[in-house]
């Protein structure tokens, strides 16, 4: 049986039509699934649809772009829109009033996200009501071109990520007219949801901070910065006999561009990129000292520890924000992330005992 389209989804979709694009009679671009919460719309589906068939396309006069390519501009722009300008009428009704992104986050649900590498996080607030949800929109539903600018879809952006909720359905095409088109990666049944993926190299951190989620069961590192690296060898050696860690190399290690960020997840504890960093920062300390490698492992046993020590318990508020009418869903991201990064320091510190049997001297030359 065939479902109907929803008054705001068909104004988008004969909008588009008006303006040369498309939008398959099969989908609804402002539907209502059972896990949407209030404000909350989906994709989806109205009947089956083959594998292979267009789904969306969106013409150059229907993306919403700026003169200049940053994504500042692209905030601007869409903040001077109003309702009222009766071409984007019909796209700018489907925005949601409040974005799924972190700067909506209240200060207690912010302090679940302690201890993790973005908990130390300095959001910086929009006072203008108009910039600051354009902010958010731009941030969560904007795309980032191959020519570096940014550019907002309508009907697309109104996908939801495929992490979480159902496998990806999609696949994403630009023509030689910058007419962007959307196909079904497979076959849909009559009400699903049609997702696409995101991205598949961000960790959870990132989609947080870029979209406002955090999906199950999705890895995501602790990234290890080069001045947490440096402070740890600096303190086992000073505890040790060997000498303070100093000179131009060693000194110098905390500003080099490529020494910024080291990553650890469960799976892979122990990176070469992370290893390597620690035992040539001990070796220029300690040229020719035989406890080198024994303050490798120290230093990495310290940074494991250290960032342990953030993850120990709950935060304060966990309890009263789960008693209260919050969003459950922000509780639940911060939980994930804290859980992902937890579990790759426990890692870590597991791994690290074997260090000095993995490691020859010459590794490091």
């Amino acid at each position: 049986m065939r479902r109907s389209r929803s008054l705001e989804g068909h104004n988008l979709a004969v909008w588009l039509a008006h303006c040369g694009g498309f939008c398959n009679a099969s989908i609804d671009l402002h539907g209502k699934l059972a896990c949407d919460q209030e404000g909350e719309f989906s994709v989806v589906t109205l009947t089956d649809i083959a594998k292979g068939s267009v789904l969306l396309r969106i013409p150059a006069a229907c993306t919403l772009r700026a003169a200049e390519s940053t994504r500042a501009a692209l905030i601007r722009r869409l903040a001077g829109l109003t309702q009222m300008e009766l071409f984007w009428a019909p796209y700018l009704l489907l925005l949601p009033a409040e974005p799924s992104s972190l700067q909506v986050w209240t200060a207690e649900e912010f302090n679940l996200l302690s201890g993790t590498q973005i908990g130390n996080a300095v959001l910086a607030p929009v006072e203008h009501a108009p910039v600051e949800r354009a902010a958010h929109v731009v941030r969560t539903r904007s795309v980032h071109l191959e020519d570096g600018s940014w550019i907002l879809l309508p009907g697309i952006d109104g996908l939801n990520d495929a992490q979480g909720r159902a496998v990806a359905a999609t696949t994403l095409t630009i023509d030689n007219c910058n007419c962007f088109e959307m196909k079904a990666g497979r076959h849909l049944r009559i009400g699903e949801e049609v997702t696409h993926c995101y991205s598949k190299f961000m960790d959870s951190a990132e989609l947080l901070i870029q979209y406002g989620f955090v999906p199950p069961d999705h890895d995501s590192p602790r990234v290890f910065s080069a001045r947490e690296i440096y402070a740890a060898c600096t303190h086992i050696a000073a505890l040790t006999t060997d000498e303070n860690i100093h000179g131009g190399r060693a000194s110098d290690f905390a500003s080099h561009p490529r020494s910024k960020r080291f990553a650890a997840t469960w799976r892979d504890p122990l990176s070469d990129e992370l290893g390597l960093a620690i035992l040539r920062l001990v070796y220029y300390a300690n040229v020719g000292c035989s406890a080198s490698e024994t303050s490798a492992a120290a230093s990495l046993a310290y940074v494991a520890e250290s960032a342990l020590k953030a993850y120990i318990g709950e935060p304060t508020c966990v309890c009263s924000l789960m008693n209260r009418r919050s969003d459950h869903r922000r509780v639940e991201a911060a939980r994930r992330l804290r859980d992902a990064e937890r579990a790759a320091c426990i890692a870590l510190r597991t791994e690290v005992k074997g260090i000095r049997k993995k490691w020859p001297r010459n590794a490091i030359l």
